[in-house]
């Protein structure tokens, strides 16, 4: 197969890996009961709740005192291990913030169960509110863009070339010429040292490419090689999801000024940008 270019490289990359993903975990819809992290679970309870459901079928079953009784006894085993494994959990963690106030109040939201809700405007729908956002970060950009139109080519010479002082602020103490060849070893160090955050961009989760990483490095190295070789970043690493953040909790949220733009780029964007700075 011959490949034109890095957009189609990357293209054929991912659909690829989203064609495995799918023949072998296919999405499916299905109803789960939300329940928060509980890193204080342990085998210990598991195996105890395990038990005790055990006894309360047998329970059921029989309908004899006796195993109702086991029921009962393995009942409070169960409530005895999870506070104790609770408190010893939430014991270390005050202990582990010491001083920090900022952990400790962490802990005290966790322990009070308050979820970290995302601060957004009033809105009739989601829909609508991502349009909104997106037309205001837009209008950002094309102000910032209009701003440079506004310095002539004359002027940015003169400040150039009027001067001594000029020259030796903008005269390159360094030349930069070419990037560095890239070998599979420098993409496996690079790949395997970088966070496992995942993109709703990236074809499969991070933390299963990882898993899989040697058969795809000719592939993933062959993608950051012909980038810089070409000087062609592809289209699909310009793309991220953008998550909006309130800057201060005093401001006002229904004014899309007071948001800051937080944006989440696919994974081979980001191992990109990391060869090219190293």
């Amino acid at each position: 197969m011959s490949v034109t270019g890095v957009d189609e490289l990357v293209h054929i990359f991912d659909s690829v890996l989203k064609s495995i993903l799918d023949k072998h975990a296919p999405l499916i819809s299905r109803s789960v009961p939300l329940r928060p992290n509980t890193e204080w679970y342990n085998d210990n309870i598991r195996r105890s709740k395990s038990l005790r459901r055990k006894f309360e079928r047998l329970w059921c079953k029989s309908g004899l005192h006796v195993h109702k009784e086991l029921y009962n006894s393995q009942r409070k085993l169960v409530n005895e291990l999870t506070t104790s494994a609770k408190k010893e959990y939430f014991s270390t963690l005050i202990h582990n913030c010491g001083t920090d106030q900022r952990k400790l109040f962490g802990v005290v939201n966790q322990l009070l169960s308050r979820d970290k809700q995302l601060d957004l405007p009033n809105h009739v729908s989601m829909q609508s509110l991502c349009d909104d956002f997106g037309n205001f970060f837009k209008q950002k950009i094309d102000k910032i863009q209009s701003a440079f139109t506004h310095v002539s080519d004359d002027k940015l010479s003169n400040n150039l070339n009027g001067s001594d002082v000029h020259r030796n602020t903008f005269s390159p103490t360094s030349k930069f010429d070419c990037f560095s060849i890239i070998s599979e070893s420098d993409t496996h160090k690079l790949v395997l040292s970088m966070k496992s955050k995942s993109c709703g961009l990236d074809p499969i989760p991070v933390r299963l490419l990882k898993t899989c990483i040697e058969p795809l490095l000719p592939f993933s190295t062959n993608i950051i090689s012909m980038s810089l070789s070409t000087g062609t970043f592809p289209v699909s690493f310009k793309r991220a999801q953008v998550r909006p953040i309130l800057k201060k909790q005093s401001l006002d949220k229904n004014s899309c000024e007071n948001y800051r733009p937080i944006s989440n780029l696919p994974y081979l964007a980001k191992l990109l940008e990391k060869i090219v700075s190293i």
